[in-house]
């Protein structure tokens, strides 16, 4: 079986590029290869025992788009299935053992998303991943974290990979991996969410107050415009799901917080309602870019 893992980065602290290089690499034996997509305004130099080995290929490129950036990889015609993991986090030792074994109960799988554990306290990322749930369903759609997930290579083609008007870097800011699943649903291609299939990485909003409330606008813009983009312009209805969901949801966060006087908490909500209502504008005003 011919897997590729595929990283990408942009600005990211090196250290934390490399932690996540190496635990790839340390599987080099079962995998293919470990494509990593620098998109740093300069290449990074990464360590000789990163950079020699056999099994990384460097990509340097320009594009600032996360969508962009894992769209341009070259899937050799043989590739099986690609992984992907975020820059800053990192995949656990046995995730392939699991993989296979995940595989070998169920071989029709045509997309396998893991979790996301936090790296500080072993915690699962989201209380999305900790609940788990059935991928097929759409209500359970989003346990699919392009920080954490396996798909065959003719699949992603299939799909056409990430849609590029989404994703850290793009027009709309975020959203690319919900895009994705969602395309995967709708296709009702085979998935499954397996919590064991674990990728460590660093916390949620690990950064200062003003960093977060900026973060969460911008995740809630891509949210808002993936709900115009499937319920007003493709009619799909289940999508009214999501857009109930995401005012609801901040609003009572917003509730609980302002009643145990959380109010940096509730700063952070309020950018979230803030950016998902712009989104649902902000989609039809770029779509046909």
């Amino acid at each position: 079986m011919n897997i590729i893992i595929i990283t990408n980065s942009y600005k990211r602290e090196q250290q934390l590029v490399e932690r996540s290089l190496e635990h790839s690499l340390k599987h080099a034996a079962i995998i293919q290869k470990l494509i990593f997509v620098d998109q740093n305004p300069e290449s990074l130099k990464l360590s000789e025992s990163i950079s020699s080995n056999s099994k990384l290929e460097h990509i340097r490129t320009d594009k600032s788009c996360v969508s962009e950036a894992r769209n341009l990889v070259n899937i050799p015609d043989k590739t099986d299935w690609l992984v992907f993991c975020d820059d800053d986090g990192y995949i656990a030792e046995d995730y392939f053992d699991i993989f296979f074994k995940t595989l070998e109960k169920d071989p029709e799988l045509e997309i396998i998303a893991g979790s996301i554990i936090r790296d500080d306290n072993f915690d699962f990322y989201s209380p999305r991943h900790k609940i788990g749930g059935d991928l097929n369903k759409f209500r359970y759609s989003k346990l699919l974290m392009g920080s954490n997930f396996a798909v065959r290579a003719k699949v992603f083609q299939e799909l056409e990979g990430f849609d590029e008007r989404f994703g850290a870097g793009s027009i709309l800011g975020s959203g690319e991996e919900t895009d994705f699943a969602w395309k995967a649903y709708f296709a009702n291609k085979r998935m499954l969410y397996q919590p064991e299939m674990k990728v460590f990485h660093i916390r949620p909003y690990a950064g200062t107050l003003d960093h977060s409330i900026k973060k969460a606008e911008l995740y809630g813009i891509g949210k808002g415009a993936l709900v115009s983009k499937w319920l007003f312009e493709r009619g799909q209805l289940p999508v009214l799901f999501e857009l109930i969901e995401m005012i609801l949801i901040p609003s009572a966060r917003i509730l609980l917080y302002s009643l145990t006087f959380k109010f940096s908490e509730v700063r952070i909500q309020l950018a979230v309602i803030k950016g998902r209502i712009k989104g649902l504008f902000r989609y039809f005003q770029i779509k046909n870019t």
